[in-house]
C-alpha cells in the first residue's frame, strides 16, 4: 500500500523523496491519531470525510477496485500469527 501511495505520488509530480516523506507522515499520523483516540476506523474516517471531498472521492476509488477487501487478504496471516 505504501509503495503505491508513493508512485501516486510521484505521479503527480513530487519528486520520489517528497512524496515518500508526505506518506510516512502521512500514515505515522494516522496510527498515531488512531491509537491515542481508540476509536474504531470507521468513526475515524467518518470524523476527517468531507462529502465529495478528496478523502470520499479516494474512498470511493478504493471500494470501486475492490482494494480495500483484497488489501487485508495478504496480511491477515502477519496480524493473526501462527
Amino acid at each position: 500500500m505504501m509503495e503505491g501511495m508513493i508512485d501516486g505520488g510521484v505521479h503527480m509530480g513530487f519528486s520520489r523523496e517528497t512524496a515518500t516523506t508526505l506518506v510516512h507522515h502521512t500514515l505515522l499520523g494516522s496510527t498515531l491519531y488512531a491509537m491515542e483516540s481508540k476509536q474504531r476506523p470507521t468513526v475515524l474516517r467518518n470524523s476527517v470525510t468531507s462529502p465529495a471531498g478528496t478523502t470520499a472521492s479516494a474512498i470511493y476509488d478504493w471500494n470501486m477496485e475492490n482494494l480495500a477487501q483484497s488489501s487485508t487478504m495478504p496480511y491477515g496471516p502477519a496480524i493473526v500469527g501462527p
